[in-house]
């Protein structure tokens, strides 16, 4: 992924009057797919001597990560228990910033985030290339700004050398939906009660962009609108991240607007 904490799609809908929308009753399959992988964000200071992350989840969390940091040269790694219990948000929870310190002389050139999921269907993994550029951002900033004081900065072990050479043309690309996004119907159900809102789909992807699940992340508070946006995120076609070269497993935020 890109420093965004996760790459977008908006899937617009239409809400005229006399439209003729699906009347099949949907079915919303969280109580098969509770988990969604939580949302990252990393930060350098400007010197590129302090890093910073930051977690966030759609319910209360606590887990074990691997945080790993690849230089030219090396893989330097630490595992940290964290969690995500500060509310800001109905269905957004925060950590607070985790600050690491540069584990060598080297650039830090990307962030792998393993959380720990063993889930079968998809790996909870996220992957960063850090610009030089990256400390510049304002989040950046307040996440450096918003650190504990009296946090000892954590400091990541090496545990690999001699990193083969990036050799393609493009080594890094985020998830990305490939061509257009499947059609979005506005269910007769919410249309009778007059609902609208924005529903926000967790999905995970295969190294080949195959969707392995869809999860409902943040949700619009009707049944029938979430149902829909999980149907026209699992039907839309993605693009896999690349990651170093190669393709790798992650996942998607996709947002379907249900607003006129």
């Amino acid at each position: 992924m890109r420093f965004a904490l996760l790459s977008l799609a908006a899937a617009s809908v239409s809400l005229p009057a006399g439209a003729a929308p699906d009347t099949t009753p949907p079915a919303v399959p969280t109580e098969t797919a509770p988990y969604v992988c939580p949302a990252t964000k990393v930060f350098a200071a400007r010197d590129r001597k302090t890093y910073v992350a930051t977690f966030g989840k759609n319910a209360p969390w606590s887990g074990v990560m691997t945080i790993s940091f690849l230089t030219s040269t090396a893989t330097y790694s630490a595992q940290i228990p964290m969690s995500a219990t500060k509310q800001v948000a109905p269905s957004d929870y925060r950590s607070s910033p985790i600050a690491f310190t540069n584990p060598s002389d080297e650039k830090v050139e990307d962030v792998k985030i393993d959380f720990g999921e063993k889930d079968a269907v998809a790996p909870c993994i996220d992957y960063f290339h850090l610009p030089d550029d990256l400390w510049t951002n304002s989040d950046a900033k307040k996440a450096i700004a918003a650190l504990d004081p009296a946090q000892q900065p954590v400091s990541p072990v090496k545990v690999a050398d001699e990193r083969d050479a990036l050799t393609c043309k493009h080594p890094y690309k985020s998830a990305a939906i490939d061509g257009d996004v499947a059609e979005l119907v506005y269910p007769v159900a919410a249309e009778r009660v007059g609902a609208t809102g924005r529903v926000w789909v967790n999905v995970r992807l295969t190294e080949d962009g195959t969707v392995a699940q869809t999860t409902i992340y943040r949700s619009s508070g009707n049944y029938y609108l979430d149902a829909s946006a999980l149907s026209t995120a699992s039907k839309t076609r993605y693009s896999p991240q690349i990651f170093r070269c190669e393709p790798v497993a992650t996942y998607y935020l996709f947002v379907a607007n249900f607003e006129p």
